[in-house]
């Protein structure tokens, strides 16, 4: 993420810290980023720092989708970057981080390409910090 021009995804993949830190800071500098998260992931992002989310998710490099119902939501995440995929995947019972595949194999990448374009294409653009349902608990 460090050296990327552009990450598309979606997932549970940006829930760690560091990972956050480095995304936003990107996101408000060259980082062109287009990210599908269920609702309630997304509200754990906006929990960790709203002040710097709200902020890059209004700048025009950053673009959230929500989605209710994403595939392997609890197992799996996948990140696209500008010529390599990154497969996140975790144990669906306690979240725990189980492993990363990073590759830059052509016909992954195009497979990871073709899921999130059709991911994608059933999620709704993030508009509004406000129409998150359990948002307020945050607060």
């Amino acid at each position: 993420m460090q050296e990327a021009g552009l990450m598309r995804g979606f997932g549970m993949v940006m829930l760690k810290s560091s990972n956050l830190e480095v995304f936003f800071e990107r996101s408000l500098d060259d980082l062109r980023s287009d990210y599908v998260y269920p609702p309630e992931v997304f509200e754990q992002i906006l929990a960790w720092d709203p002040d710097a989310v709200l902020k890059a998710v209004q700048h025009s490099n950053c673009t959230v989708w929500l989605h209710d119902n994403l595939p392997l939501d609890d197992r799996c995440g996948i990140c696209l970057f500008d010529d390599h995929v990154s497969i996140c995947c975790y144990d669906g019972e306690t979240g725990a981080f189980q492993a990363t595949i990073d590759t830059g194999s052509p016909e992954l990448v195009e497979w990871a390409e073709s899921y999130y374009q059709r991911v994608r294409a059933e999620a709704t653009p993030f508009h509004d910090a406000d129409a998150l349902i359990s948002l307020d608990s945050f607060f």
